[in-house]
């Protein structure tokens, strides 16, 4: 299998007036340049997918991605496409911030390793 990796960082998605989301064509255009000799084309994204980490701004994330793959595919049928996320800060949600989450570290510090399960991790990920 030969594979092809696309690296987008740091698209900072709001809504689909955005300039990166109305670029899709562009986007298929410059890999359908070199994308016959592959078989697996897989995106790495990497960083800031989402502006402020909100829900709607994932949506239309969602609606980004979900494009680029239709059109790749209807141009090359046999060409798998993937994609790799990979969460910077902006796509943390920094208005469900509370005094729990701030001070995770000095919590995790206060209990100890012996003191760390399931629950604990879970309420420092929420």
């Amino acid at each position: 299998m030969k594979f092809l990796i696309c690296h987008l960082s740091d698209i900072h998605l709001v809504d689909n007036s955005d300039k990166i989301y109305n670029r899709v064509e562009q986007i298929c255009s410059a890999i359908g340049s070199i994308w016959n000799e592959y078989t697996f084309l897989l995106f790495a994204v990497t960083g800031d997918i989402a502006q402020s980490g909100k829900a709607e701004e994932y949506i239309v994330a969602k609606e980004f991605f979900q494009a680029i793959r239709e059109r790749i595919t209807q141009a090359k049928k046999d060409l798998r496409v993937e994609f790799f996320f990979v969460p910077g800060n902006h796509d943390c949600d920094f208005s469900l911030d509370n005094k729990a989450r701030q001070n995770q570290l000095n919590i995790i510090q206060r209990l100890g390793d012996s003191a760390i399960d399931e629950s604990v991790i879970n309420q420092c990920v929420e």
